[in-house]
């Protein structure tokens, strides 16, 4: 992978999401607790 994405970077559900900054490969538990740190400090 190399290069700036300049599609498919629009939300498609609710008002938050996590943007990757550079390649990497990441779990399940890394997506998961970055969702639930979201929620948690979104109200």
């Amino acid at each position: 992978m190399k290069g700036i994405s300049y599609r498919g970077n629009h939300i498609s559900f609710g008002k938050y999401a996590l943007q990757a900054l550079e390649p990497a490969w990441i779990t399940s538990r890394q997506i998961e607790a970055g969702r639930r740190a979201m929620t948690r400090n979104a109200v």
